[in-house]
């Protein structure tokens, strides 16, 4: 598997870095992997194999909708603790409250990293203002039709959460790298 992204020994450097200072911090420092995924409430209706001979059971679909349904969740690297988030979709108020859950969760740590893809909405400046004041060392790459500064409604909701956590960037494209990906 190959990944394009210029940086990605460096990055993978410093993230086993921040989970040898996880694992020896005592629950102070605490590192989390973080993915989403969707389902479906339908059986995909794709071919499936056979032993000629054999009848194989099929999937009924039902008469209802095949509503999708998003998974937001985070895998403690130190215990394998998993929080998720489950609704209809995930955006920037479900972000938002998954840290806060986080948080919640580890309430006792000095500070939370979570390691995360590249999806632009993890980086919002909506859900940015939740955070504390964030550390990158790579270029933070985001829609150029985004603000800049979060929006008067996230300002007014979320900033004075000031919630200690950092958001880690994976390697671009490199989805085997983040391991909570198993979990799905």
């Amino acid at each position: 598997m190959h990944s394009p992204d210029p940086d990605y020994e460096a990055k993978l450097d410093y993230i086993i870095g921040l989970c040898k200072e996880a694992r020896s911090s005592s629950g102070r420092i605490i590192l989390l992997y973080q993915d989403e995924l969707t389902y479906y409430r339908q059986p995909t209706l794709a071919n499936a194999w056979e032993e000629r001979g054999h009848t194989q059971a099929l999937a009924e679909r039902s008469h209802q909708w095949d509503t999708p349904t998003r998974v937001s969740g985070t895998l403690n690297i130190v215990d394998g603790q998993v929080l998720h988030y489950q609704g209809k979709m995930v955006g920037i108020t479900e972000l938002v409250g998954l840290y806060k859950s986080v948080r919640e969760t580890y309430a006792g740590a000095e500070r939370i990293y979570v390691v995360q893809d590249n999806w632009p909405v993890h980086f919002h400046p909506d859900v940015l203002v939740a955070l504390e004041p964030q550390v990158t060392h790579w270029p933070d790459h985001h829609p150029k039709n985004w603000p800049d500064v979060a929006s008067e409604a996230a300002t007014r909701k979320w900033a004075d959460l000031k919630l200690p956590i950092q958001l880690i960037r994976l390697p671009t494209y490199a989805s085997w790298t983040n391991p909570i990906e198993k979990l799905w």
